[in-house]
């Protein structure tokens, strides 16, 4: 009986107790397919490059992007500067609820909308100071 009540607290954590992480990205966000692709990507090296195992589990990582900006330059030819403000959360789907959360502020300047998005995304340096914190934040609060 403890057995199994141990398994289910760890739902999220492997048997050595490591923290696992599910990365999710929205099909409601408003991106293209293969930006969608690169930020599914992106997620998991969030994840893998600071120290989180990728894997089924009740803990999912999740992005939201929004342009916060959008600029057309007066040069000749015009660019397009984007800012994104992308949220990551990582939630516990067992109740629903957000462990933690950190917003990035993501800036790219291209020919066009579409194409300063891609670019911008991806840049996101998976391994910043702000991610590493984020990571390392949320994995402290999941293993009490």
């Amino acid at each position: 009986m403890a057995l199994a009540i141990s398994s289910l607290l760890c739902f999220g954590q492997d048997t050595t107790g490591r923290v696992i992480f599910k990365p999710v990205v929205s099909d409601t966000l408003a991106l293209t397919d293969q930006v969608r692709g690169i930020l599914a990507d992106k997620m998991v090296l969030v994840c893998t490059q600071n120290g989180v195992e990728v894997g089924e589990s009740r803990y999912v990582i999740t992005p939201d992007v929004r342009v916060k900006d959008k600029r057309i330059t007066s040069s000749i030819p015009t660019k397009c500067i984007v800012e994104l403000d992308v949220k990551l959360r990582v939630v516990d789907t067992l109740v629903h609820e957000k462990i933690s959360e950190t917003d990035i502020t993501l800036t790219s300047i291209e020919s066009n909308e579409a194409k300063a998005i891609h670019k911008a995304i991806s840049r996101m340096n998976v391994r910043s100071s702000q991610i590493r914190k984020f990571i390392t934040v949320t994995r402290k609060k999941l293993e009490q």
